[in-house]
């Protein structure tokens, strides 16, 4: 995204999101522990299902109390599949 203002890229950063993040897990957990899922294999399944939507509702919740910011882009680093692909194209016969 751009910012309106500066028109410099920005991404949405929400409030709280390291708290909202574990208590989403905690309550995924808790809900599949409430329903006795005792296999590992289906806890960790279920959890990973659960944890999404309850994660983006807590987020919605929790802008009521602090409203979201817009932060400056930091571009991230090359993937080493990026690196690769830069390294292995064909060069340029013509400036353009």
């Amino acid at each position: 995204m751009y910012c309106p203002k500066c028109q410099s890229r920005v991404h949405l950063s929400f409030p709280h999101s390291i708290l909202v993040a574990v208590l989403s897990l905690l309550l995924a957990i808790g809900a599949l522990l409430v329903m006795r899922i005792t296999s590992l294999v289906w806890l960790t399944v279920g959890t990973l299902v659960l944890w999404v939507p309850i994660s983006m509702f807590m987020n919605i919740y929790f802008t009521r109390f602090k409203p979201a910011n817009l932060k400056k882009w930091n571009p991230r680093r090359r993937t080493f599949f990026e690196w690769l692909y830069d390294r292995d194209k064909p060069p340029e016969m013509f400036d353009r």
